[in-house]
């Protein structure tokens, strides 16, 4: 009888877990009996120092044919280990060994467990006919190997970090034309494994900023960062981790030989520049392959709109809200996160660019030095002192901006006009050097050395803030700097400043007076910079593009009301999503003037019990283009995994149950955030009802804070879309079916409530799944 091949199982967990190293003896005793031709490879059992101890793992872990995850304690180098083992294919059974619940492990965990089997607190008699039956199967990498993604793709961390900030813009100036995409945890909770094998096998160049180990609020960052690595690694493509961390910790993964570390400025140039070379020759040498099957190629493009400039606009849909704000109709474009106003932020500024008589300035104010400026401020108590100060300040700053770029764009050309020469040297010499001349100057910059003028203000100077004392403030002579750009600015045919990311980071319905004060000088200073150029006869305009919720606090809060016009970019029309879709289809190969109907016969069976698969796709999507795309993303997923050439049913079943988790997840995150300890209260509607009393509702809701704290959680329930107002036993109006108006939607459920059967409400379908309520 001939001898049994070897079958080796490694082990990946943290040293810290004595529950799981007792199990992995027991497991490694019972396989002596059941199987001995199974053999556990347990690293702290390797005693050879010839070679590196980590290495040696990876070594073992390609010899493996099963990995056995200890997911109780996440750390750096279990999580790398974790990445490796997927990419190279390998079985994986993940064991929790606690009685806590799996929710107080790290969000990043849940993004990825969902593709494989998970056994808490197993005895060894449920985990041995995994092994011995070979029912655990290889991880599929072929479903990831599709077309390219991105020439280059950022990491960011949960907090904003100016040093990481300045990194991304290094490498988005040296690649500029170039698809440079990033990952912010502050647009989408979530990286799920989707993403992270598309930009493990797509990216050219994959870049990991890990900061500050050992700090909690990095922690998700980080283990982000050592997944990736790991997947990057083990797939043997190039992947660039660097530290960077003022406090000069070293790095505690156990691969740190294959890790730099940067702090200071000129690095991050010379990272960039290297980075850039390395794109530019694989770009070279990179030869397309022809397409096989449409789905298993299927480029939907990226659901977040600043990851795609150099795409988008193969696919932009081109609406009344874009033709509008071309025009300059409005100062201000309001839509909810995921309605696409990074998307019409990015293709104004390209499309008004295309003009050399145009001055298009697009400014997206960092997050973390907006939090500075409220800081260097919060000595202030009088409201109208503070928003002098600050719309002096943001007056200060678009003029400087709208001048530098007026000269970074002309200083190749000036001197071809007759009479430009001089009004372009007079501009120049209205800064305290010509620097600006040279390069644009950085906002994010600008508005540091501004705050560090504040901070050495003292409160009485700022209490008492002048002309005099805003000399002081801005080093600059602001009256000759404003008469020399409007002199220069009658040669331009129109002058644009469009502003995106002011609200990034503000939490929905809780943000404070000090974040409105900040918005309201902002369109305070713009009308007054657009008042004094159309004077000087200078066709100006302005947009600031904001969260709704945060325009709605604004209205609130502004008690002369209309001075702004705005433009909703929200979406109330079905047909418009579909136009979304196919278009994103279409730009794969297909005829532009390819039907709907046609291209999603391409990829998708047309209907499932008798209802049009898209349509189905779109109730579950809370008439948000991201999440739409995103859940066809999630379908296609499951397809390829098994095989197949088209999305079927069952498809579109796992992809609901996947969106309609990220859902509920994504709206336990930010309720979290705006309720504080009554967030979770979203919990409570797990295997509940589907629809229900407004007397129910508030009781189940029980915030143990009266009425008044638990209608405030009903309400942001209704303006998040998770609960609508029940009509008619198959028929609820939820928030985007009137228009995303809050005062409306209340006056309705107002009149509802004074029918027969009073007010009910439904929950969203979109939530269905996740609530284990299909």
């Amino acid at each position: 009888m001939s001898k049994k091949r070897a079958v080796s199982v490694f082990p990946i967990y943290s040293g810290e877990s004595d529950t799981f190293i007792a199990y992995i003896g027991e497991l490694q005793d019972r396989l002596k009996i059941a199987a001995p031709n199974f053999i556990v490879r347990d690293w702290r059992e390797q005693s050879d120092d010839t070679n590196f101890v980590p290495f040696r793992v990876l070594r073992d872990i390609t010899s493996a044919r099963y990995i056995l995850f200890d997911a109780t304690k996440l750390t750096n180098n279990t999580v790398f280990e974790l990445g490796y083992s997927i990419a190279k294919s390998k079985s994986i059974l993940f064991f929790f060994m606690s009685d806590e619940h799996l929710s107080s492990q790290s969000s990043f965990f849940h993004d990825i467990i969902g593709n494989f089997e998970l056994l808490q607190q197993p005895h060894t008699d449920i985990v041995l006919p995994y092994l011995l039956g070979h029912t655990l199967r290889p991880f599929s990498m072929k479903t990831y190997s599709g077309v390219l993604k991105h020439d280059a793709f950022i990491l960011l961390p949960d907090q904003p970090q100016r040093e990481i900030d300045h990194l991304e813009k290094e490498i988005r100036t040296r690649l500029s034309g170039f698809s440079v995409a990033s990952f912010d945890p502050r647009e989408s909770h979530f990286l799920p494994l989707e993403d992270c094998m598309h930009v493990a096998h797509g990216a050219l160049e994959v870049i990991l900023p890990f900061w500050r180990f050992g700090d909690p609020a990095f922690f998700e960052h980080n283990l982000r960062c050592s997944f990736l690595f790991g997947l990057r690694y083990g797939l043997e493509k190039s992947v660039r981790p660097i530290i960077i961390d003022g406090s000069g910790r070293s790095v505690p993964i156990d691969y740190r030989p294959i890790v730099r570390s940067i702090s200071l400025p000129h690095q991050y140039a010379a990272f960039a520049g290297d980075l850039a070379i390395s794109v530019h020759e694989q770009k070279r040498k990179r030869s397309r392959s022809g397409r096989d099957e449409l789905l298993r190629d299927l480029d939907l493009g990226r659901t977040a709109a600043e990851n795609e400039e150099t795409d988008l606009k193969y696919y932009f849909l081109r609406t009344e809200s874009y033709d509008r704000l071309l025009r300059g109709d409005a100062r201000l474009v309001v839509g909810r996160k995921g309605s696409g106003k990074t998307a019409l932020f990015l293709m104004i500024s390209q499309k008004l660019s295309e003009s050399g008589d145009n001055v298009i300035i697009p400014l997206q104010p960092p997050e973390y030095q907006l939090k500075s400026i409220k800081a260097a401020l919060s000595s202030i108590a009088q409201s109208g002192v503070k928003e002098f100060v600050l719309v002096a300040l943001w007056e200060y700053l678009l003029i400087r901006q709208i001048a530098s770029y007026a000269l970074v764009s002309d200083k190749k050309f000036y001197y071809r006009t007759d009479g430009n020469a001089d009004i372009y040297l007079d501009l120049l010499r209205s800064f305290p050097d010509d620097a600006a001349g040279v390069s644009q100057i950085d906002l994010a910059d600008d508005l540091g050395e501004c705050v560090d003028r504040m901070n050495a203000m003292k409160v009485e100077e700022i209490k008492k803030f002048s002309s005099t004392s805003a000399q002081m403030l801005f080093g600059q002579d602001i009256p000759m700097l404003r008469e020399s750009l409007a002199r220069y600015l009658k040669t331009k045919k129109e002058v644009r400043i469009v502003v995106d990311g002011i609200d990034k980071g503000w939490n929905p319905y809780g943000v404070d007076d000090w974040d409105l004060a900040i918005l309201r000088a902002l369109l305070e200073a713009a009308r007054k910079v657009e008042k004094l150029f159309q004077q000087a006869k200078i066709n100006f305009r302005s947009a600031v593009f904001v969260r709704n919720d945060v325009y709605e606090n604004l209205l609130n809060a502004t008690p002369d009301r209309g001075k702004d016009f705005e433009i909703s970019v929200d979406w109330t029309d079905r047909d418009l999503l579909k136009e979304i879709v196919r278009l994103r289809i279409v730009r794969n190969g297909l005829p532009r003037d390819t039907s709907l109907a046609v291209a999603w016969d391409r990829i998708c069976v047309r209907e499932i019990e008798g209802r049009p698969t898209v349509d189905v796709l779109i109730d579950h999507s809370l008439m948000r283009p991201r999440v739409l795309l995103d859940l066809l993303g999630y379908c296609r997923t499951n397809a390829i995994n098994h095989g197949r050439t088209l999305i079927e049913e069952q498809d579109v079943e796992k992809g609901l149950d996947r969106n309609a988790n990220l859902l509920f997840r994504a709206l336990r995150f930010e309720l979290k955030d705006i309720l504080g300890s009554d967030g979770g209260v979203i919990n409570r509607f797990v295997d509940w009802k589907l629809s229900f009393s407004d007397s129910e509702l508030l009781g189940m809701i029980d915030t143990q804070r009266g009425k008044k704290s638990a209608a405030k959680v009903a309400d942001c329930l209704c303006w998040y879309g998770f609960l609508g107002i029940l009509r008619s036993e198959d028929h609820a109006i939820f928030i985007y079916d009137v228009d995303y108006d809050m005062e409306r939607f209340k006056r309705l459920a107002e009149v509802q409530n004074s029918r027969e059967g009073g007010l009910n409400y439904r929950v969203n379908h979109g939530f269905h799944r996740a609530l284990q309520m299909d």
